[in-house]
């Protein structure tokens, strides 16, 4: 074997070692990927959004109760509960769904605010 045939030899080791290891960390970096959107994906599935509208409601008191002057009621009212998804099972891509809501707001106050 001359020198040119070993430096091609050694030539083509280093190459094919570094493709070896380069393969490694693509590896490395694929798991390190899977078990991040995993943990993400088990963290947001813990959690739940509710939307929620606070409101009143007339309610006609009877002439002994001492809020007898105000016909009012507070109410509670859940519009929506979502829960996020950090992957797309569909298309296996990373996304969040998004959600659009309109709201509409209508009010009457029969008392002059606090500020007058």
């Amino acid at each position: 074997m001359n020198q040119t045939e070993l430096a091609t030899l050694i030539k083509l080791n280093e190459t094919a070692a570094e493709i070896k290891r380069s393969l490694f960390r693509q590896a490395y970096y694929n798991l390190y990927c899977k078990k991040f959107l995993e943990s993400q994906q088990r963290l947001l599935s813990m959690m739940q959004i509710e939307l929620v509208a606070y409101d009143e409601t007339e309610v006609f008191r009877d002439s002994s109760d001492p809020l007898f002057g105000y016909p009012f009621s507070e109410r509670k009212q859940i519009i929506g509960t979502y829960k996020f998804q950090f992957e797309n099972s569909a298309t296996n891509q990373t996304m969040f769904h998004i959600n659009n809501i309109k709201m509409y707001k209508s009010s009457v106050c029969l008392e002059k605010p606090f500020y007058y």
